[in-house]
């Protein structure tokens, strides 16, 4: 699992989609495709073998990665509404699992109404300081096709984050997931089928993801936006928890 620092309590975990967006959205409906908002249900659990143990880096600034890369590179996008929460957070709790990587794996992040140019949301960043991890460089941006069509992978909140990515484009439909759904997918890919610690294998393993997908509601990571610090903490272990596995198994045994 996780072998980030602090003191991020566990708790609540994902949820399923509620029918609704949320009154404290940071964000107001524009006519764009509603994202719906997760309740604070009950906990699920990541399973499969596949999760990763890392060192937590030392802390550092977020900084901005440019998608576009060579092909042995592996390139990750993480989206949520605002981007100053979520996949926010995502980002910078990746790049520090990635450190050691055995081939060249980018993260970035983006929102489908993203508040862009704001910073990280406070109790966010505070959530990070715990871990040992430093979110005060990161500044907003939308998701647009050119982000979506330049990753080899995109791990959503939500199921409606999802939809909106595969609404601006529909190609992008076979490598987009929410984060838990990816975490379990991929947990159980079949790891022995892939020897090689390369972005072919990792492009690999997303194939093979997609094509064992169903067609049930996807689990969800819980929006802590507007709640305590509490619920930023627990969002950060959820946001661990998941991308321990979810790149583990992308980047194989370690």
């Amino acid at each position: 699992m996780v072998g980030l620092r602090g003191r991020a309590r566990p708790g609540v975990a994902w949820t399923k989609a509620s029918t609704g967006p949320r009154p404290d959205s940071p964000a107001p409906a524009t006519g764009k495709p509603r994202v719906p908002r997760p309740e604070r249900a009950g906990a699920g659990a990541v399973q499969g073998a596949g999760a990763v143990s890392v060192r937590s880096a030392a802390p550092r600034r977020s900084r901005a990665v440019r998608l576009a890369g060579v092909s042995g590179e592996f390139r990750i996008l993480l989206v949520c509404t605002a981007n100053i929460c979520r996949s926010a957070m995502a980002e910078v709790i990746a790049k520090a699992m990635l450190h050691s990587a055995a081939f060249p794996v980018t993260t970035g992040s983006a929102g489908v109404r993203a508040l862009v140019g704001h910073p990280m949301a406070p109790h966010a960043v505070a959530a990070l300081d715990k871990l040992g991890l430093d979110g005060r460089a990161h500044r907003a941006r939308p998701l647009d096709p050119v982000l979506i069509g330049s990753a080899d992978l995109l791990l959503t909140m939500e199921a409606g984050h999802r939809a909106v990515a595969v609404g601006l484009d529909p190609r992008a439909e076979h490598k987009t997931f929410t984060l838990p759904e990816f975490a379990f997918l991929a947990s159980g890919a079949g790891h022995r089928r892939y020897r090689s610690d390369t972005a072919e294998r990792a492009r690999a393993i997303v194939a093979s993801s997609a094509e064992r997908r169903d067609h049930r509601r996807a689990l969800e990571v819980y929006d802590p936006y507007g709640g305590p610090p509490a619920g930023y903490e627990t969002c950060a272990k959820t946001l661990g928890d998941a991308l321990s596995h979810a790149l583990g198994a992308l980047l194989g045994p370690r």
